[in-house]
């Protein structure tokens, strides 16, 4: 068998991006505006034009992709020290998505004139902090992309459980916002109808995978997770 940290941990991320806050972005904070956020909010619409990009301090937000047909699909998470809307403002288009609280936010606002006149260029620790960002963002997407593709319905939730229960180990405040997500949203940002997640997740608890504790995902059986996702289609 594979190595399972090399694989799951390396090829297959996680679909949320958290990072720690470069220390920095305290130097430039004073040419930012501070915002909170209250939950449920909209951060950004699809259309909004792309003049600024914000630095998230706390909290938790969706980034939503709209059908024609009006249907939503959560195709990302983002946390503290994830950055919003730099895609947009460095690719010069209107924004494409809506970015919705999930939890109660704060951050910094940071205007197209200081990002280019002042962050970019004479903060270069800055500079490879948007990089960086851009890139995870890049990769959650191409992994969302491959699971779609190549798994089963049950192994899209076994690996959205793997990297959970990493959260889990490591007892981050990221894994009790993650842990009690509705069962929906998990299974928009999967790409699965709210019945499937529904009956895999109470499959996962009946196996003893997870804690029979409807109120939240505690991740109790992580070598069962591993052998489902390399389980043969």
């Amino acid at each position: 068998m594979p190595n399972a940290e090399r694989l799951f941990d390396g090829a297959y991320i996680p679909p949320w991006l958290v990072a720690p806050v470069h220390d920095d972005w305290e130097r430039v904070a004073h040419l930012g505006r501070p915002m909170r956020w209250a939950r449920k909010s909209v951060v950004y619409d699809i259309g909004a034009p792309s003049s600024e990009i914000v630095l998230i301090r706390e909290g938790l937000l969706r980034i939503i992709a709209l059908g024609y047909n009006g249907e939503q699909r959560t195709i990302g998470i983002l946390g503290p020290g994830s950055i919003l809307g730099e895609a947009s403002l460095f690719f010069e288009v209107e924004n494409q998505h809506v970015i919705k609280v999930v939890e109660p936010c704060s951050g910094l606002v940071f205007g197209k004139d200081v990002v280019f006149g002042e962050i970019i260029g004479k903060y270069p620790s800055l500079t490879i902090c948007l990089c960086r960002n851009t890139a995870a963002k890049s990769y959650i997407m191409s992994t969302q992309l491959e699971c779609t593709t190549f798994m089963t319905s049950e192994q899209k939730i076994a690996h959205f459980l793997y990297h959970l229960a990493g959260e889990q180990r490591r007892g981050t405040p990221l894994y009790h916002r993650l842990a009690r997500l509705p069962l929906v949203a998990i299974g928009e940002l999967l790409g699965l109808h709210r019945v499937t997640t529904t009956n895999v997740i109470n499959g996962f608890r009946r196996a003893g995978i997870l804690s029979p504790d409807a109120d939240h995902l505690d991740v109790r059986d992580v070598a069962s997770l591993v052998d489902i996702l390399y389980a043969e289609k």
